[in-house]
């Protein structure tokens, strides 16, 4: 079940995903993940360099904080990007990195979009995700609960045909997650995998997956967990939409 974990996220269910997609799991297993570590950085310390890299020569301005809302033409050649309150920059030419439907159904003209609206509902997505960022106190003995934990322990394919099939949240008795844990500062990390299809993932459902995630941990490890939450932020679809122009 743990080879067919990494397969999830590049868009197929492992019944029906190339053979080829299986380095990912050998990469993971056989070569190990690695972290950067001694940097205050974290996991951002990559970009932080890259960036830092960039600007030393002297040619390069890095902008955040600022979304693009559309894109100047001229003779087929956008010459300006364009933020909010129609403050414009001229530019040589666009590389975009963003959310690919949203730059070509949203900041493209219709005359140079490759794909319909119709193209982009037909086309099968990675899975949606709901994630949950949480910080602990100290108390309670989590050794039950290693660096990359997953919790199997239901049936994973009925799992995977509610994601990939039949696009239904299903019942608990047949959700799948993934934990990580970090200590100094003493974090979780849970990812729960769900349908890219599924519309109701309001409130009262971030709650119920919430308390059935926080349930089995506390399971297996014999501590009151949610006595020991400093912290929590839940994100799901409806923020990587908002945030990230993440489609499906």
């Amino acid at each position: 079940m743990i080879l067919k974990w990494p397969v999830i996220f590049v868009g197929a269910s492992p019944s029906e995903a190339p053979a080829m997609y299986s380095l990912l799991s050998y990469a993971a297993y056989a070569l190990g993940t690695w972290y950067p570590v001694d940097t205050p950085d974290g996991m951002a310390a990559p970009a932080i360099g890259l960036a830092h890299l960039a600007e030393e020569t002297g040619h390069v301005h890095i902008a955040l904080n600022r979304e693009i809302r559309k894109f100047l033409w001229k003779d087929s050649k956008a010459t300006h990007v364009c933020f909010e309150n129609d403050l414009c920059e001229k530019v040589d030419g666009v590389v975009a990195a963003a959310d690919y439907q949203y730059v070509e159904q949203h900041l493209l003209p219709r005359e140079f979009r490759r794909y319909s609206p119709s193209y982009w509902r037909r086309r099968v997505m990675s899975p949606g995700c709901l994630l949950f960022y949480i910080g602990l106190r100290e108390g309670g003995n989590l050794s039950e609960i290693a660096h990359h934990t997953f919790f199997f322990d239901r049936d994973l394919d009925a799992r995977l045909r509610d994601v990939f099939e039949t696009h239904d949240e299903g019942s608990s008795d047949r959700r799948v997650f993934y934990v990580t844990k970090h200590e100094n500062p003493r974090t979780l990390f849970v990812l729960v995998p769900i349908s890219y299809r599924l519309e109701r993932v309001d409130a009262s459902l971030r709650e119920e997956i919430r308390a059935d995630v926080l349930r089995r941990m506390e399971n297996v490890t014999g501590v009151n967990i949610s006595s020991l939450i400093a912290y929590e932020r839940i994100f799901g679809p409806s923020d990587f939409a908002r945030d990230f122009h993440a489609w499906r």
